[in-house]
């Protein structure tokens, strides 16, 4: 368990990771499967020529009525179907679940300061919550890149 209250023990579901643990790390946020894909390809490119090791961050909160590793819906179905995605892409990367109270605690507790941070998310006119948490991290120090849609799939829809 961690010391922070807020944050649960961390769940690995599953991980693809080079041998060498002490490279530094770009980290991906999720924010859904296809948004997220899209940010790991870009964090991949980026982590390439820097030899930087990609982890993707997946924030589960669990209400408070419920114990801290209790969520009311099992993060695996969702993560089962990241997790072929991740596989069929080839993509190297290790992938963490939190069970959390509270995202930006949960990030605060997880991030090294001054870390790179990728963000997958489709564009939107209004604010939405990871827009809102990333300019969070920005005011905390950390380094965002918000990733760019795939042009492919642009391309194939308007086919």
């Amino acid at each position: 368990m961690s010391a922070n209250p807020s944050c649960g023990h961390t769940q690995q579901w599953f991980r693809f990771e080079s041998p060498s643990s002490s490279r530094r790390k770009v980290f991906v946020l999720y924010t859904g499967v296809r948004e997220t894909i899209d940010a790991l390809r870009s964090a991949t490119r980026f982590a390439a020529g820097l030899d930087l090791r990609v982890e993707v961050v997946v924030l589960r909160v669990v209400p408070y009525p419920l114990p801290i590793d209790k969520p009311p819906a099992s993060p695996s179905i969702v993560i089962s179907r990241f997790k072929e995605l991740v596989e069929s892409a080839g993509i190297d990367s290790t992938i963490r679940v939190y069970l959390c109270r509270n995202r930006r605690e949960a990030l605060t507790a997880v991030l090294p300061a001054g870390s790179t941070v990728v963000i997958g998310q489709r564009e939107r006119w209004w604010p939405t919550s990871y827009g809102r948490l990333a300019r969070w991290l920005r005011d905390s120090g950390q380094q965002v890149i918000f990733a760019e849609p795939l042009q492919m799939e642009l391309q194939e829809c308007s086919v």
